[in-house]
């Protein structure tokens, strides 16, 4: 069973069980997509309640050398050097 993150909390008089923010539940994939339906237009600040986890852990970026990410200096302008008298 796919396991689902909650964004608020929630209680499932079925199944007996309840879910606070952030937690995790396993459910089955039409039931969270029935639930999400159901309580769209009750929060409508999030655009679900039950949000699915992935299956496979987040990549990690690979390390970037410095030479990729050395900035080189700004090139300044020099001013017009003086006249001078001789």
């Amino acid at each position: 069973m796919p396991q689902y993150k909650a964004t608020k909390n929630l209680f499932f008089k079925s199944l007996k069980k309840s879910v606070m923010v952030d937690e995790t539940i396993e459910l089955d994939k039409e039931y969270a997509d029935h639930v999400n339906a159901d309580l769209a237009k009750a929060f409508p600040d999030v655009e679900k309640v039950l949000v699915p986890l992935e299956e496979e852990p987040e990549s990690v970026p690979e390390e970037v050398s410095e030479e990729e990410t050395a900035v080189e200096p700004k090139k300044t302008r020099r001013g017009k050097k003086a006249k001078t008298e001789e």
